[in-house]
């Protein structure tokens, strides 16, 4: 059975939102907008693999850099 990326572990995600924000406003560019929000817990997987995309779009767009997600720290679909 093949696994499929979903998202990182929500306290991952959370280190990585909160490296984002404090560098996003660190930069004080009022062009950038703030990386998108954490999700509920509640949310289902197409939800949260959708805004990680969105997450790992908006840092790719704007200059900022994803850390290294452990295999360990990641969520999978089976």
């Amino acid at each position: 059975m093949d696994e499929q990326f979903i998202c990182p572990f929500p306290w991952k995600w959370s280190s990585i939102y909160e490296k984002l924000h404090r560098e996003w406003s660190e930069r004080a560019d009022e062009e950038i907008p703030e990386p998108p929000h954490l999700l509920p817990a509640i949310t289902n997987d197409a939800h949260r693999q959708e805004r990680w995309q969105e997450t790992v779009e908006w840092a790719t767009t704007h200059g900022f850099e994803i850390p290294p997600i452990a295999e360990d720290e990641k969520y999978f679909k089976m």
